[in-house]
Order: C-alpha cells, then sequence, then structure tokens
C-alpha cells in the first residue's frame, strides 16, 4: 500500500511540476516563441477587437437635447473613464462629430484630468466614416462598404475600437449589427425632448448584460454584449 501512495504522491508531485514549467513559458513569449505558435496553431484562436458603443443617455434614452445639448452630460472621477480610454486605441468618428469634437481642445483652465483624457483621446487612431473626399494625414477617410471595412479593421492586431459617434453613423451601426458591447451610462435627466439613442431601429436587439455599476453622481452603467 505504502509503494501505490508514493507512486501517486510522485505522480501528482510530477504533473505540477510540469504545469508550473508550461507556465513559465507561456508566461515569457520572448523566451518561447515556438511553443506559443504551436498552441495558437493548435487551438486556432483567433480573438477579435471589439467595437464598443460608450455613451451617455439621458433616462428617457436621449443622446442629446433638441438642440444638441449635452451639458447634461456628467464625467466624474470615479466613473474611471480614463481606463475606458486606455482599452481602446481606434476611434470611430461620423464626419459631423469630427468637425465638432476630432480635433477640439480643452480651455486653458479646465483642470489636468480633462486635458489628459483629451490628449489621449487625440492619440488614439482616428477613422472617420464620410462619402466626403478629404485629405488629412492625421486621419483614415472610409467611404464605401462600411460592413467589410469595420471587419478588415476588427481583424488586425491591436485594443479595442470606440464608436463616437455621431447619431447617424450609430444609426448605421446598430441597424448593420456591427457594435459588439453597448456601455451606456444612463444619465438621472429627463429631457422630454431631443435625438434618441435608437432611432429608426429596424429589428431587434438581443442584449445580454454583462455589468451594472452605480456612480456616486446618480450615473447608472449598464454594459451589454450584443448577441447578434
Amino acid at each position: 500500500m505504502t509503494f501505490f501512495v508514493n507512486l501517486i504522491n510522485e505522480l501528482a508531485f510530477a504533473y505540477c511540476v510540469a504545469r508550473l514549467k508550461l507556465f513559465a513559458l507561456i508566461s515569457a513569449p520572448s523566451q518561447s516563441p515556438g511553443l506559443l505558435a504551436v498552441i495558437a496553431k493548435t487551438t486556432s484562436l483567433t480573438i477579435m477587437r471589439k467595437v464598443i458603443l460608450d455613451l451617455a443617455v439621458t433616462l428617457d434614452g436621449y443622446i442629446e437635447g433638441p438642440n444638441g445639448e449635452i451639458d447634461w452630460c456628467i464625467l466624474d472621477n470615479d466613473m474611471e473613464f480614463d481606463k475606458f480610454i486606455e482599452s481602446v486605441d481606434t476611434i470611430f468618428y461620423g464626419r459631423v462629430s469630427y468637425d465638432a469634437w476630432g480635433n477640439y481642445q480643452p480651455e486653458n483652465d479646465a483642470n489636468d484630468s480633462v486635458k489628459a483624457i483629451w490628449k489621449a483621446i487625440h492619440s488614439k487612431n482616428k477613422i472617420v466614416f464620410t462619402r466626403q473626399i478629404r485629405n488629412d494625414n492625421n486621419v483614415t477617410y472610409i467611404n464605401s462598404d462600411i460592413t467589410q471595412s469595420v471587419e478588415q479593421i476588427k481583424a488586425k492586431d491591436g485594443k479595442d475600437i470606440w464608436l463616437y459617434g455621431g447619431a447617424k453613423l450609430i444609426e448605421t451601426f446598430v441597424d448593420r449589427k456591427l457594435i459588439d458591447i453597448y456601455r451606456l451610462s444612463v444619465h438621472p435627466v429627463v429631457l422630454g425632448n431631443g435625438k434618441p439613442l435608437f432611432e429608426n431601429l429596424k429589428q431587434r436587439l438581443n442584449l445580454e448584460l454583462l455589468s451594472v455599476k452605480k456612480f456616486r453622481s446618480g450615473v447608472v452603467q449598464l454594459i451589454y454584449k450584443n448577441e447578434k
């Protein structure tokens, strides 16, 4: 009996050592590129970048007031918007939104955190969807075949993608089911009129709730996965 107990213990020890060695190799890819290549090839695992709609919305479903007002939008430190910005490396704009915000600079008297956020935003790859043909070395313009272009961009290596908007571009992405994650910050305000988030929706959206967060301002963030 002692022999079998010892044998089982030795096998268990050997198994643990093997797992630790494998973990060490995976944790140091520069020292074991061959192993990682074999694992990737064997599993055929492809991780696609996600298109994330991060948006402020009122309690009655508007993303801006009747005259384009967004003065109701709250951005407090506990919302950790800077961490979201760090998680993306590309921003999708419509032409109007890019013209308004694509090169926006905060006022000189703005606090340092606001300036840091805008600096981080402007460091991202900017892609503008528009029918107009423009020349701008700081921006990539896409004026045809949105769906194919988005899929090609998602297939490239990189971080996730922020769908900034505006409303028309969001409407197109919703209709074509190009949004992977809905990250909606519901504000404690009712406008009664304005630009609704889901306007001219042509088909039902099936969403899976991933998380809910409440902030001190009363904003509630809902994060959904698009089941498509």
